[in-house]
């Protein structure tokens, strides 16, 4: 994490475009002094001075945009940085924050072997930028089911409506639909549980046996986070 927080190319390409159009502005006005010494005629003086103008307005497009990226990666980088102060202080995550997760995070391969090489569909295995990986059972942190009885407490998990699902996006959506923590014997882990719209197939069963293809609009997911 203390990688992606330092680690910024953009600043560098802002102050190189800084001074690249400071040159130019200079070299416009080393060129109306020439030609109000004559040094170079009237035709000269237009084409050179209107070659110098285009470039400059390139780069004072282009240092509008990397200010834009600017101001948004030092909103990403203070994101990042109350991430990682809520984990060093081993505090419960009430928001899923999918830009500071993206950051961090690789990728997220769901399903793989266990230690027998069978087929573990509920594995999940964090692959994060800095090359680490960590992979962790997904049935050992199943949510609470909202309306089972007696588990009506602050943490529930959110659910959607088929209204709600057919009104959001069919992409995807980056917010949270619970937290909660779980400790193990060796192990303290926060789990994130939210929901991923997308429209998508999947092959089930009914209640026959036969396999049919069924369009699903969200998946599930468990992100587990270990706090140390």
């Amino acid at each position: 994490m203390n990688e992606t927080l330092s680690s910024s190319s953009v600043n560098k390409q802002l102050s190189k475009v800084e001074k690249e159009i400071e040159a130019l502005e200079k070299k416009k006005s080393k060129l109306v002094d020439m030609r109000l010494e004559d040094v170079i005629d009237s035709e000269t003086y237009e084409y050179k001075f209107s070659s110098l103008t285009s470039k400059q307005d390139e780069l004072l497009s282009e240092r509008e945009k990397l200010q834009t990226i600017a101001m948004n990666e030092k909103d990403i980088k203070r994101r990042l940085q109350e991430f990682k102060r809520t984990l060093e202080q081993n505090e419960v995550l009430h928001e899923f924050d999918r830009y500071v997760f993206e950051s961090i995070v690789e990728k997220v391969i769901v399903g793989g072997y266990d230690e027998d090489g069978n087929i573990d569909p509920a594995q999940l295995v964090f692959v994060y930028k800095t090359g680490f990986k960590n992979s962790l059972d997904g049935n050992r942190f199943k949510p609470i089911r909202k309306n089972a009885r007696g588990n009506r407490k602050t943490n529930e998990l959110c659910s959607q409506t088929n209204n709600e699902v057919q009104s959001l996006s069919s992409h995807s959506s980056s917010d949270t639909c619970g937290s909660y923590s779980v400790d193990t014997k060796d192990i303290n882990l926060e789990i994130l549980y939210f929901k991923q719209f997308y429209k998508h197939f999947v092959f089930e069963k009914d209640e026959e046996g036969y396999v049919k293809k069924t369009q699903k609009n969200y998946m599930d997911v468990r992100v587990v986070l270990q706090l140390v």
